[in-house]
């Protein structure tokens, strides 16, 4: 265990450092420009927001910046049907059938990630293994959303940790599309959409920058991955931003974290904000936040 963790502590402290070498190379370049630094707690909208802004300020996304997408999607959508299947042990909800117990065993056994795959897979190419995904698995998961312990399980999704373009993503799985295939998951002409590229879950590692000029002004808006414990080592690098976006997600009011399920979103996004707040480096900076997911809060409401 010791070992581990001072292996951990040593890659944590090298990628503080490299963070703050680059911050500190980059002052000078940006000392004319507005600054942006874009904060928030894990699933508050971080990335979506970057992502918008590129898309509103930013050059049109290419097909093949799209399709680097595809292998991204069909990741969040076999993450998202291993958790449901999870949560469905946990609470002791059943499957409808022995056909659909079956189909859950293999969604669960099937994996992306070489090192834990089942034999006899584990030397596919990562193309081939996304092959096998779209011929195999597809169907699987879209046999899974239509069971009734999916979905009610699915609707108990405050009690777990579950990513929020879930029904999203299986709903437009299960859609027999009338358009073109380059619409169709699963088609080899799929090309993601804007929707789905925004709705795509990706962790923020490192540092994600963009420059945009709107009124003869340029903005740079940063967005810097790490974990919370690690981000008080390197964040005074940033003590010289014109401002802090910190963004929250008002839907989180009822949902955990995804690595501490006893934790709500809401309160830890509540503290982070205190924190950052509280910390020195920000006496004289901005602070703007962003209340998001307003219509996912909207919808809970709803129901």
């Amino acid at each position: 265990m010791s070992c581990c963790g001072d292996e951990a502590s040593k890659k944590a402290k090298k990628r503080n450092q490299e963070i703050e070498r680059s911050m500190r190379g980059h002052r000078d370049t940006y000392k004319d420009e507005s600054r942006i630094l874009l904060l928030g707690a894990g699933g508050s909208g971080k990335s979506t927001f970057f992502r918008q802004m590129e898309m509103l300020h930013g050059e049109p996304y290419t097909a093949e910046f799209r399709i680097t997408f595809r292998p991204i999607i069909y990741r969040n959508i076999l993450d998202a049907m291993k958790c449901l299947i999870r949560a469905c042990a946990r609470f002791r909800v059943a499957l409808d059938t022995p056909a659909n117990r079956q189909a859950a065993d293999e969604i669960y056994a099937f994996s992306f990630d070489p090192n834990s795959r089942t034999e006899g897979s584990q030397n596919l190419s990562p193309t081939e293994i996304f092959n096998v995904f779209v011929r195999d698995i597809m169907p699987q998961i879209r046999r899974l959303w239509q069971d009734n312990g999916i979905r009610s399980i699915f609707k108990r999704r405050n009690e777990y940790s579950i990513p929020e373009s879930t029904q999203y993503f299986l709903d437009k799985l299960h859609r027999t599309s009338k358009r073109a295939p380059i619409e169709q998951m699963g088609s080899h002409q799929y090309l993601p959409t804007d929707d789905d590229i925004l709705r795509a879950r990706i962790k923020t590692i490192g540092i994600k920058e963009m420059a945009f000029r709107y009124e003869g002004k340029v903005f740079r808006i940063t967005d810097v991955g790490g974990q919370r414990n690690e981000r008080r080592k390197w964040i005074h690098c940033f003590d010289d931003v014109t401002a802090v976006i910190f963004m929250a997600s008002l839907s989180g009011y009822n949902e955990v974290l995804e690595e501490d399920e006893t934790q709500n979103r809401m309160r830890e996004a509540m503290s982070l904000f205190e924190d950052i707040c509280n910390l020195s480096y920000f006496d004289a900076t901005a602070f703007i936040l962003f209340l998001n997911k307003l219509d996912v809060f909207t919808q809970k409401l709803k129901v």
